[in-house]
């Protein structure tokens, strides 16, 4: 780092060096050996190219680590005009730094002058209160529209705010990953809501709510409260299924079958619960259409074997295995009996 140093003997005035272009120090010596003297000004001349050359290092580590950052990060006047930008700044507002230098809001980024009243009004609002504050912003672009959620924080020296800084980040791929993400839940066949980690309801889909009406207002309600109000057991492992019956607005039963998942994050741990309600009712309507083929003839429709057996089954199922044993027999025979009756009923009929 060069210093123009201009020394002035005894009698040398001052003007006398105006003609230089640029001058950094004039020293004034008593005498010409003055040998204390200049070696005053020589500690004096090192101290300021130390410190000179300490705030230059300062300087270019603070551009350097925030260049090497991919979040846009600026410093601002009280003004709102800008003064330190990073790398990323400038390459997602298509400006050189020197093109930023000084300038507001609207040259920047090409904005209205209301965009600008807004973003100004942050400003004034966390230069304010004195904290820094969250924000989530859209702004254009290069053409295209973007989600910016920064962090904005006062500038203070001696408590004297002199500026405001901020970092933002691009959060319209996760914006529109949440928006895609939401599009299929709604669009799922079956009812779905998420809990928190602390089991706070936080989404519920469409589905869940044509379910479940009296549930539209639990946003931000305990899971417990959920349950509760759905007569669910409270404690559901893992895996497990339990089936439930409601009845819509036209008082048609449905079946439901509801279980729980836990959301993993990349370390397996828990971070949401899913809550997942599927509709079984069409199984429930096979299962007995199953059933009674089972039991009957397929061509005459009568009562064969395998249906005595789980009629003879249903009646003594609330005996005890000597009630069983002893009344087996006897009851076996009311049943057939009354079966080939209930036979030639249906044939008479037919």
């Amino acid at each position: 780092m060069l210093q123009t140093v201009i020394i002035l003997p005894p009698g040398q005035p001052v003007l006398a060096v105006s003609c230089f272009c640029e001058i950094d120090h004039i020293w004034l010596v008593e005498a010409e050996n003055d040998t204390e003297t200049m070696r005053r000004y020589f500690e004096k001349l090192v101290s300021v190219m130390k410190e000179k050359a300490d705030a230059r290092k300062q300087e270019i580590c603070f551009q350097t680590l925030i260049d090497s950052s991919k979040d846009l990060i600026w410093f601002k006047d009280t003004e709102g005009k800008h003064l330190i930008v990073n790398d990323e700044f400038c390459r997602f507002v298509n400006k050189s730094k020197d093109q930023i230098y000084k300038q507001g809001h609207c040259y920047i980024w090409n904005a209205s002058k209301e965009d600008e009243k807004v973003c100004l009004e942050s400003d004034q609002q966390i230069m304010l209160e004195r904290v820094t504050q969250k924000f989530e912003e859209q702004v254009h672009s290069n053409g295209e529209d973007y989600i910016i959620q920064s962090y904005k924080s006062p500038l203070t020296e001696q408590g004297e705010i002199f500026g405001t800084c901020g970092i933002g980040q691009n959060i319209t791929n996760e914006r529109n990953l949440e928006k895609k993400l939401q599009m299929i839940l709604d669009h799922l066949p079956f009812a779905v809501a998420v809990a928190s980690k602390e089991e706070i309801l936080t989404y519920k889909n469409r589905l869940f709510d044509i379910y479940f009406p009296e549930t539209v207002d639990f946003f931000g309600k305990s899971l417990s409260d959920l349950k509760e109000c759905l007569h669910l057991p409270e404690n559901v492992d893992e895996g497990e299924t339990v089936e439930l019956k409601i009845h819509l607005d036209d008082d048609q039963p449905v079946w439901l079958s509801y279980h729980e998942r836990k959301i993993l994050d990349a370390f397996d741990l828990q971070i949401e619960k899913m809550l997942v309600i599927q509709d079984i009712t069409a199984n429930k309507k096979l299962e007995k259409q199953k059933e009674q083929v089972a039991c009957t003839d397929f061509l005459t429709g009568l009562s064969n074997r395998r249906g005595m057996l789980r009629s003879m089954a249903n009646d003594i199922s609330g005996l005890t295995e000597t009630e069983k044993e002893d009344m087996w027999f006897a009851h076996a025979a009311e049943r057939f009996s009354g079966m080939k009756m209930e036979n030639r009923i249906i044939l008479r009929d037919l």
